[in-house]
């Protein structure tokens, strides 16, 4: 199923979700380009009620998987893809690694490399919600 990227944003609106997280792989024209980037929306960047944005929230996806898995740390930043900058919680959009530079794509297609970035997804989730309760 394909859902358009205007209707994944409002989807986090329409649950009544915490905050929202899409992974992505990237690619690059330079097949040099590697490492791991998390982004966020300036525009979707408020401090929810309690005390989490979605600047917090990308800094902390972007070291926590950087150090855990090994990748090269590319840091965090503003942008306008829709699915952060039309979110109505605290958002980022997570580039896991470059499908265009070979050391990145051996890492990305490995069994136990995806195990590992998906328990560092889960641990830095634990790690918002015990920094950030929501209440619930």
């Amino acid at each position: 199923m394909d859902i358009a990227l205007k209707d994944r944003a409002a989807f986090a609106e329409k649950v009544g979700a915490d905050l929202f997280v899409s992974l992505h792989m990237n690619a690059s024209l330079t097949a040099s380009v590697s490492g791991t980037e998390v982004y966020y929306s300036n525009n979707n960047n408020k401090t929810n009620s309690a005390g989490l944005n979605s600047s917090t929230m990308a800094t902390l996806f972007v070291n926590n998987l950087s150090a855990g898995l090994g990748t090269g740390n590319r840091g965090s930043r503003a942008e306008r893809y829709t699915v952060v900058h039309n979110n109505t919680v605290p958002a980022v959009l997570i580039e896991l690694g470059f499908m265009s530079n070979t050391n990145d794509y051996n890492r990305l297609i490995d069994p136990v490399f995806q195990e590992d970035a998906v328990r560092i997804i889960y641990d830095t989730l634990i790690q918002i919600f015990h920094l950030y309760p929501t209440g619930r």
